[in-house]
């Protein structure tokens, strides 16, 4: 099991954190975790463009997309433009129901 499965079980277990109303923002590459913080009850911000430079020295090894990882069709991940604005984040945020337009 992955930290980031271990760190949402801890504030939903301990602290009664209701995941389903959780956001988490993540760049398009980032830590060894990074799979885990895609899926579940909480919801995903990919901040394109973010991170990304950093993908080739954190792993070289990877061989494959982002699009292998992220599901497509899921209502709970959405993806930002490159060099997004807070107006692009705020819209983000409404896709996801967080936020009320």
């Amino acid at each position: 099991m992955r930290a980031s499965h271990f760190c949402f079980k801890y504030l939903y277990l301990r602290w009664g954190v209701d995941l389903s109303k959780m956001v988490v923002f993540v760049g398009e590459s980032g830590d060894t975790d990074y799979e885990g913080f895609l899926g579940g009850l909480h919801k995903s911000i990919i901040l394109k463009g973010v991170c990304s430079s950093a993908s080739n020295q954190l792993h070289p090894s990877r061989s494959y997309s982002l699009s292998d990882v992220v599901p497509s069709d899921s209502p709970n991940i959405v993806q930002t433009t490159e060099e997004c604005n807070t107006s692009d984040l705020r819209a983000s945020l409404e896709k996801l129901g967080v936020l009320k337009g």
